[in-house]
Formats: structure tokens, C-alpha cells, sequence
């Protein structure tokens, strides 16, 4: 990709200000639709929605950071444009500019022309990865970690080993771990979750001096943990599980779950993001039958992939969706069936009462509250977590400034964009540590982990936690 078409702060992916650089759509259209694919026209039309009003740019995190129009859903579907056109060659640098972006989906949501954003650049990387494949390291992480769970299972237990020798356990929360030396990739020194063996295949028991409650047969709650929660974070789990056994729902955790593929998917690998689909929708076979069974997530960006992403991208407008789905033995139907029953585990705890099982004001330190992207935007759950907040900390809730900041994860774009994570992570750390609270509480399995670094690095001693954690402790006690 020539430096020309880079683009600088304001200016399109041709350099230009304003719409004037757009005029080539109807040109390109035109030009390539005749001889393209279905594939290419698809996405050829879906551009043509976009009107260039910029109205993307007061919604994009990484936008608001840089500047760069190239980092703006308007500058990337120029770009796309023009690689489609022939006028830009396909590379590694047109590829890091496409796969810079949290996938938030705010432009979408936002954007008043209706352009599914969120389609064009799934498809876009796709089309784009088919031509010059993935870069190496990326190769690595969401195939040969990700894409296969039992590489992925290995691979945190070596972490583990290594953790033991060149960690340190976090004076503020001893389960995330520091190291000693600046860690490579991102140039200091890093907190991370402390591997731990996989969760338990059986909810536990509830504690002493509690009511079991008889779970109705046909109500039960499925919950898929993820992969951070699976290997980093097992407790988040066993909270889960403790709170639909007091709501007396039947808690079941299927075996074969897998990565819901959104790694993969966000960075145009469409194979594995849809092998790694259908297994997970197999697993699922059979316990979502009733009508009144519901399935829980502890991550929302895992949610978006059951709920939005398996049929309306993976299977569904995408190149090669209706076929994969055929190959996989799977229908539309199953598809749907599954993402219409995909919830948020916070806000089902919620929604089902849980905020009558708890006595008063049960957590004497004062917390915020980060929202998730995916969570608040694309699941739209926004007052519920705070609903609870309130009854579990009473007086002692404060709300954070931009409550609907991104803290710059991202999931790979954390690892792939070091520099655009971090000043978005130092900014969103700031807001929440203004506070005072004691606590900052998330939906998020990958937020908590990354604005713990955040928080580590502002040195006010606060603690990440998951709502999950605290709706389960405000059943039993203070923290």
C-alpha cells in the first residue's frame, strides 16, 4: 500500500479532504461488478450505503486517539474501495490498517445510512487474508493457539510454569501475576492472569447454611465460560454456577466447548472462525431444547459471536456462510435457535432475581463500574449491571467519567497494535482510578484483565472484579 494512500489526521484514504476522493465508488462498482465474484459484489453493494458523512468519527475509540482517518470505519471502507478497484495493492501494511480497530461495532450502530460496517470489514480481511495470507504471529495466536484447544490448553499450562519462575502474585489481587522483566511484545513489565488448572465439569455445592433450591427441569441455565475465563479466571465460573443454583435454575457446562472463533473471525480467517462455530453449536446439541433454557456468557465479545456473529456474518451474509453451514450438517434454524437464547450472565442473574436474594447492602468497599463495549453497545446491557451495583454497595457505587470509554483491548488488537492499546488503556485507567472507589468492577473476563495492567501502572491500589464474583459474595457475606 503506498504511503499516499495512507491517509493523514482528516484527510480520506486518498489523502483528500472531504468526500471528493469517494467519487470513484460508482466507478469501481460499475467496473468490477461485471467480472467479480458474488462475493465481491456483495461487499461492492453493502459500500455503496456508506454516504462518507464522517459520522463514524465521533464514535470510534481508536479514532478518537489518533486522528488518523485510516483508523475510522469511513477511512477503512475507502480503502477497501480502492483495493478493490485495483488502485491499491494488497499487503501487510493494508492489512495492519484494516485489523486496526476493537471491532466495538459503534460505527455500525451509529452510522445513519444503515452500512453494516461490521459485514465490510469482516469480509474485507477475509477477501483481503485469501490473497496474502496472515501475518505470522497472528497465524500463530489464532490458529495454533486458539483454533486448536488442546494447543491452547498446553500452551497455559507451560504459561503456568513460566509464571511460577518469572511472575511475581499482585499485591492488589495475588491471581493476576506480574513480571519481573519488560515483556517483549509490550516493552514493560505486564500482569497477567495466573494460569490455573480448567474448571470443574459439575456446579459445587452450595455452602453451608444455604437453601438448595429444586432447579425446575425445564428452566436450566447453560453457561459457556470462554476461553479466559476457562483458563485464567475458573472462579468467575463457580461464582456462575452459584448464582443460578440460588436462583434454582439447573446449571449445566457442556464438554467440547471451544473458542467461539471471534479471533479468528476479526482477523479474516473465516475457515477456523466457523470450524470453531460448529463445534461449539455441537456441543450444544440437546441442552437447549426447552423452551425456558437459557445460555449464559461470562464474556459479552463470546455472546456478540453466538448471538450476532454465527448467523448474520460466520453463516449467514458472508462468502461461503450457506455452504459452511451445509458442510458442518448444521441449519439456519439451529443457528438462530442458539444465538435467540445467547444472554449476558450478569443481566440474566438479574432479570431473574437475584437482587431479591441479597440482604442489604452487602459490600462495605466503595466500587465503579467499566463497560464493556460489546456489552453496553452491541448486547444492550447498560443499567442492569449498575442496578446491582447499587444494591450490593449501597452509597458506595460512583459512577466513572465516560462511563462508555474503551479500555483498548480488544482481544489481538492488544497484542497487534501495542502503542493505540496502551494510550487508550492509560486514559480509561485514569477515568476509573479519579474515582476513589476501591473496586472496579467489569462484565468482561478480558476488560478485567487489561485494566488491571491499566490500574497497576497508576499505582492507586484499586482491584479489578467481575460483577459475576460480587453478586456471588453479596449472597453470602461482605468483601
Amino acid at each position: 500500500m503506498s504511503t499516499a494512500s495512507a491517509g493523514g489526521a482528516g484527510q480520506g484514504p486518498s489523502g483528500g479532504q472531504g468526500c471528493g476522493q469517494y467519487g470513484i465508488v460508482a466507478n469501481v462498482f460499475e467496473r468490477v461488478s461485471a467480472v467479480a465474484g458474488e462475493d465481491v459484489r456483495s461487499l461492492l453493494g453493502e459500500l455503496q450505503k456508506c454516504m462518507r458523512c464522517g459520522q463514524c468519527r465521533a464514535s470510534c475509540p481508536v479514532f478518537a486517539e489518533s486522528g488518523r482517518e485510516t483508523d475510522v470505519a469511513r477511512g477503512k471502507l475507502g480503502l477497501l474501495l480502492e483495493e478493490l478497484g485495483g488502485d491499491l495493492r494488497p499487503d501487510r501494511e493494508l492489512y495492519a490498517r484494516l485489523t486496526r480497530c476493537v471491532n466495538c461495532g459503534r460505527c455500525r450502530l451509529e452510522c445513519p445510512s444503515g452500512a453494516d460496517t461490521g459485514y465490510m470489514l469482516l469480509e474485507g480481511r477475509c477477501l483481503l487474508q485469501r490473497r496474502i495470507g496472515l501475518p505470522p504471529v497472528k497465524a500463530a495466536v489464532v490458529r495454533g493457539l486458539f483454533g486448536r484447544p488442546a494447543v491452547l490448553r498446553a500452551a497455559a499450562a507451560a504459561l503456568g510454569l513460566v509464571q511460577a519462575l518469572l511472575f511475581r502474585p499482585s499485591p492488589v489481587d495475588p491471581r493476576h501475576v506480574r513480571s519481573i522483566w519488560r515483556l517483549p511484545v509490550f516493552g514493560q513489565r505486564m500482569l497477567l492472569p495466573r494460569m490455573r488448572k480448567r474448571r470443574p465439569a459439575t456446579a459445587p455445592a452450595l455452602a453451608a447454611g444455604r437453601r438448595q433450591y429444586v432447579a425446575p427441569a425445564d428452566a436450566p441455565v447453560v453457561i459457556y465460560p470462554g476461553c479466559l475465563v476457562d483458563l485464567g479466571y475458573p472462579e468467575l465460573l463457580t461464582a456462575a454456577q452459584e448464582v443460578f443454583a440460588r436462583l434454582g435454575r439447573r446449571v449445566v457446562v457442556p464438554e467440547g466447548l471451544v473458542c467461539c472463533g471471534a479471533p479468528a473471525a476479526y482477523a479474516g480467517d473465516a475457515d477456523t472462525a466457523r470450524r470453531l462455530a460448529a463445534e461449539n453449536l455441537k456441543a450444544l446439541a440437546g441442552h437447549l431444547d426447552s423452551p425456558g433454557s437459557r445460555l449464559a456468557f461470562l464474556c459479552p465479545s463470546c455472546a456478540v459471536a453466538f448471538r450476532h456473529d454465527y448467523p448474520a456474518y460466520l453463516f449467514g451474509r458472508m462468502s461461503g456462510g450457506t455452504e459452511a453451514l451445509a458442510a458442518a450438517g448444521l441449519t439456519m434454524d439451529a443457528v438462530s435457535d442458539v444465538a435467540a437464547k445467547s444472554v449476558d450472565a450478569t443481566a440474566l442473574a438479574w432479570e431473574l432475581g437475584i437482587g431479591e436474594h441479597l440482604a442489604g447492602p452487602p459490600i462495605s468497599a466503595s466500587v465503579t463500574y467499566h463497560d464493556p463495549c460489546h456489552l453496553r453497545r452491541l448486547l444492550g446491557v447498560h443499567s442492569q449491571p449498575r442496578e446491582a451495583l447499587r444494591a450490593l454497595a449501597g452509597g458506595g457505587f460512583r459512577e466513572a467519567p465516560r462511563p462508555d470509554s474503551c479500555c483498548g483491548f480488544g482481544g489481538t488488537f492488544a497484542l497487534e497494535h501495542v502503542a493505540a492499546s496502551a494510550q487508550m488503556l492509560d486514559r480509561r485507567a485514569g477515568e476509573l482510578a479519579s474515582t476513589g472507589a476501591q473496586l472496579v468492577a467489569t462484565a468482561c473476563p478480558g476488560c478485567m484483565a487489561w485494566l488491571a495492567n491499566g490500574l497497576d501502572r497508576a499505582g492507586g491500589g484499586q482491584r479489578t472484579v467481575h460483577l459475576i464474583e460480587l453478586i456471588a459474595r453479596g449472597l453470602g457475606g461482605g468483601v
